[in-house]
């Protein structure tokens, strides 16, 4: 694992749900955040979430 990152599981319906997402509509998230995987687009959703919570 690379520095300053940390594996996290989650449910299989979590995943599935959020593959199907993120196949779906891959091209527009490459075009308007810069996600280019599914590890990323998860990463961003994290984020946004934490955002919107006044966390980071």
């Amino acid at each position: 694992m690379a520095d300053g990152w940390r594996p996290i599981v989650v449910p299989d319906e979590i995943y599935e749900r959020a593959k199907k997402y993120y196949d779906e509509n891959k091209e527009e998230l490459k075009l308007k955040y810069g996600v280019r995987s599914l590890t990323g687009f998860l990463n961003f959703c994290i984020r946004e979430y934490l955002k919107e919570k006044g966390v980071i």
